[in-house]
């Protein structure tokens, strides 16, 4: 259904870098704008990968800070609140949670703007990385301003439980809404054409794409690549995706000998014929908070072998006819997954059923919903 009067939904989020998040973001910001939304993306910076794939008719907006020290983000807050009070968005969605904390706290000086801060990731992991003193005051802010907020939205029930437990709300007081995919987009984009240096259709493929961080623990994809090979000559692997992990991976691709077998070309705009291409896509993080790459891959038609980590996976492969899940960290069960799956047939259908549990509509859908609640 159209919306003819032209209403705003804002979204909300650090900058366009090549992940998970911002693909959510595009997902939803292009299925909302055919249905007569305008949108507006606010970002702490204006930078990443994935700017240029942003729809034109969207409006890129940085609001203006007054320093660059400490947190930056929180000197926002004043252009927060005017561009609320001006735009009147009838949504605003926040994510991530540095973007979450500022814009809740915005949220207590602004009437009529109904405020979503949305939970990408697993809370706990993201407070494995501070420091002990950080990790508290993370978790006092968050409890506090996340309560000042309309909705607090997560993208797995994995994720709303970790979330509530760390800060201290009930778990109804959480919605629940999966990441979205454009089934429909993502298999005519699959059908373009492609490198075919980075993938030798002739070649036993598997393929991970991702940010090159430590969440994504690509060492390991590296070390059951490892084990792989011995077992399968032909076997290849491509990775696609840029981060700062890069000269530790390309270290540890030499030291296992797998420099040759191996192609990592950075952020490709269109990764989905490589998806569509793979015998096997598999994804070896130490945690997600949903896993959109997963549902990407089965709307491709390739089975996947995944971590069981917290959270998304187990929500998404909920049996054997999508793939398979591997406990986290074991460079073996991931090598033996990889190894059956290269050798078996199999059922597209199967893997495209599950993918359409998840279409744009449905969950774009979910997300107007929320606009109802406050009317």
């Amino acid at each position: 259904m159209k919306n003819k009067n032209k209403e705003k939904i804002t979204f909300f989020l650090p900058g366009m870098y090549g992940g998970g998040v911002e693909r959510v973001f595009l997902t939803l910001a292009e299925e909302m704008l055919l249905r007569g939304y305008e949108i507006d993306l606010l970002l702490l910076k204006k930078e990443g990968d994935m700017l240029s794939v942003v729809p034109k008719q969207v409006r890129i907006i940085v609001p203006k800070t007054y320093s660059s020290k400490l947190f930056p983000a929180l000197f926002m807050i004043p252009a927060l609140i005017r561009y609320m009070r001006a735009e009147r968005p009838v949504l605003f969605i926040s994510m991530l949670n540095r973007c979450n904390v500022v814009v809740s706290l915005a949220r207590m000086f602004v009437r009529g703007v109904p405020v979503v801060v949305s939970e990408h990731g697993n809370f706990t992991e993201q407070l494995q990385v501070m420091k002990w003193y950080k990790r508290k005051v993370a978790v006092l802010v968050s409890a506090f301003t996340y309560r000042l907020a309309d909705t607090i939205l997560a993208v797995s029930y994995g994720t709303a439980e970790v979330l509530a437990k760390h800060l201290w709300l009930k778990k109804d007081s959480i919605e629940v809404i999966y990441n979205p995919v454009n089934i429909t987009k993502v298999q005519k984009m699959a059908e373009e054409q492609f490198d075919t240096t980075l993938l030798d259709i002739a070649k036993k493929n598997f393929v991970s794409v991702g940010r090159l961080n430590k969440q994504k623990n690509f060492p390991l994809l590296l070390d059951a690549f490892a084990i792989v090979l011995q077992k399968e000559p032909e076997a290849r692997l491509l990775i696609l995706g840029e981060g700062e992990e890069r000269a530790v991976l390309e270290k540890k691709m030499k030291e296992l000998g797998i420099s040759n077998f191996v192609r990592m070309p950075g952020f490709v705009d269109n990764p989905y014929p490589y998806m569509k291409n793979a015998d096997v896509f598999a994804l070896s993080s130490d945690w997600e908070g949903f896993g959109v790459v997963i549902v990407e891959a089965l709307a491709c038609g390739t089975s996947v072998v995944a971590t069981d980590c917290p959270s998304g996976p187990a929500e998404i492969l909920i049996d054997e006819s999508c793939g398979s899940l591997v406990p986290v960290g074991d460079n073996v069960s991931m090598s033996e997954s990889i190894t059956f799956l290269l050798n078996s047939n199999k059922n597209v259908n199967i893997l495209k059923k599950r993918a359409n549990d998840f279409t744009v509509s449905k969950v774009t859908d979910k997300y107007l919903n929320l606009i109802k609640d406050y009317n």
